[in-house]
């Protein structure tokens, strides 16, 4: 399945949990890649989990600042 597959089904694209945002609808697909760029093929979204390690680095005051402010949403303790 490919990212674009996996965020139109609201799924990480690294571990199929769901996102934050929940599933994307073309429409907001073609929105994004618009804006930031994208050619028609990409686009993917993570999870809180993901998005922490993989990203921020285990830092969730990072992560946090990455995603406008919000609280993580995590669904495993961090080490």
């Amino acid at each position: 399945m490919t990212a674009i597959e996996k965020a139109k089904q609201g799924l990480c694209e690294l571990c199929d949990s769901p996102v934050h945002h929940g599933p994307y609808t073309d429409k907001e697909i073609a929105e994004i890649q618009a804006d930031i760029g994208l050619e028609p093929d990409e686009l993917s979204d993570l999870c809180d989990d993901c998005f922490l390690s993989e990203i921020a680095q285990g830092d969730e005051a990072r992560a946090s600042h990455y995603l406008g402010g919000r609280a993580l949403q995590l669904r495993k303790a961090q080490a």
